[in-house]
């Protein structure tokens, strides 16, 4: 064999890997993107179930089972709202009346804006921040309140359950 078809046929074997190989990235990056592998917001399941009864426990801030909502950190001080809450809508007479309280949730937004794991005290947690937009209504024996909502809600994940939090903020 001479030179010449020696060198034409390592060519044509370069050029058939360079394509194999342009293949296999191609497969791969189709595989992550169809996985959602390497994504920080894939396999998060938002709670909305959650969050619409943490917002509607929290517009009243008649339930002290509201509490249960927030990391444990958090808990004193919101129990301490709730109480001064109840006090003062006792003495306003509405008391009753919020703890009757029923909302609507069908044009409220709930989305994921961000992920991030971060060590707490050399503990492995997941943090998510929550976008909440929209309107929801709270009906009320007398009347039905429109509210705007454009929140950000920061959630941890405590032992296989979400949990809002004020003081652990990785993106502040």
């Amino acid at each position: 064999m001479n030179s010449k078809a020696l060198l034409g046929s390592c060519g044509k074997l370069n050029l058939t890997f360079k394509r194999s190989f342009i293949l296999i990235i191609i497969v791969m990056i189709g595989l992550v993107s169809i996985t959602g592998c390497g994504s920080n917001n894939a396999s998060i399941d938002l709670p909305k179930d959650f969050i619409q009864g943490f917002i509607a426990k929290h517009e009243t801030m008649t339930d002290k089972s509201l509490v249960y909502y927030y990391v444990k950190s958090d808990r004193p001080e919101i129990a301490e709202q709730i109480e001064i809450t109840c006090r003062i809508n006792k003495s306003k007479g509405t008391l009753v009346i919020l703890e009757n309280a029923t909302f609507d949730f069908s044009e409220l937004q709930i989305e994921l804006v961000d992920k991030k794991e971060q060590y707490v005290d050399d503990e492995s947690v997941v943090f998510v921040k929550v976008a909440v937009k929209g309107n929801y209504k709270m009906q009320l024996s007398d009347e039905t309140r429109r509210i705007n909502a454009n929140e950000i809600i920061i959630l941890q994940l405590v032992r296989s359950e979400w949990k809002v939090t004020n003081t652990n903020n990785p993106w502040s």
